[in-house]
C-alpha cells in the first residue's frame, strides 16, 4: 500500500484544519475556531482504483521555526498551499510557501506536487477579494494545480486529497508498492489441517 506525506500550509484561518476534519470524519466543524499548533492526521483511501494511506501535516504559523519548516518540507511528498478568497493577506502568503519549499526541496516548484487552494467560494461574490483568474496565474506562473473549494459546503475537498495524491503519485512512481490482498480461504485452510 502507498503512503502519501503531504503538507497542508495556509495562513491560519483560510480552512486548513476544516478540510482534514472532513476527510477524516466527513463533517464541516461547526464550532469556534481553535487555532491549530500542528496536528498530524492518517486515511486510507481510493483513489483510482489504487487503496493508499494519506498522511497529512496540518500546520501552523505560530510556534513554526525555519529549522522545523526545513525538516517538514524535506520529508513530505506533496504540498497543498490554501488561501481563502476574502483574505488577500493569506492569497499574498502563498508566494511565501512557494520560496520555502523550493529552498528546502532544493529544487523548483515545477518539479514538486504542489496543488494551491482557494477556500471558501461558498461566500457571496461581494466578500470575494482574489478572482479566479488571479488564482490560476499564480498557479500556472509556479507549475502547480490550482482549485476551488468549499470547506463549509464540503465542495471539492474530496477532490483536493485525490487531486494532490494523483500528482505526487506521477511525479515520485517509485512511491508505488503493489498491494496484494491475503487469500483468507489458505489461511482457514491451514486450520482445518
Amino acid at each position: 500500500m502507498t503512503e502519501y506525506k503531504i503538507i497542508l500550509f495556509g495562513q491560519d484561518g483560510v480552512g486548513k484544519s476544516s478540510t482534514v476534519i472532513q476527510l477524516i470524519n466527513s463533517h464541516f466543524p461547526f464550532y469556534d475556531y481553535d487555532p491549530t499548533i500542528e496536528d498530524n492526521y492518517r486515511r486510507q483511501l481510493i483513489v483510482e482504483k489504487e487503496i493508499c494511506i494519506i498522511d497529512v501535516l496540518d500546520t501552523s504559523n505560530v510556534y513554526e521555526t525555519e529549522e522545523t519548516r526545513e525538516k517538514m518540507i524535506g520529508e513530505a511528498q506533496g504540498f497543498i498551499i490554501m488561501y481563502s478568497i476574502e483574505n488577500e493577506q493569506s492569497f499574498l502568503k502563498v508566494d511565501h510557501y512557494l520560496q520555502s519549499i523550493s529552498k528546502f526541496k532544493k529544487r523548483e516548484t515545477n518539479e514538486i506536487p504542489i496543488l494551491i487552494v482557494a477556500n471558501k467560494i461558498d461566500l457571496e461574490n461581494d466578500q470575494r477579494v482574489i478572482s479566479t483568474e488571479k488564482g490560476k496565474q499564480l498557479a500556472s506562473k509556479s507549475n502547480s494545480k490550482y482549485l476551488e473549494i468549499s470547506a463549509k459546503s464540503t465542495e471539492s475537498v474530496m477532490g483536493m486529497y485525490n487531486t494532490i495524491i494523483k500528482q505526487t503519485s506521477s511525479c515520485f512512481p517509485n512511491l508505488k508498492k503493489k498491494y496484494t490482498k491475503k487469500k483468507w480461504y489458505k489461511v482457514f485452510d491451514n486450520f482445518k489441517k
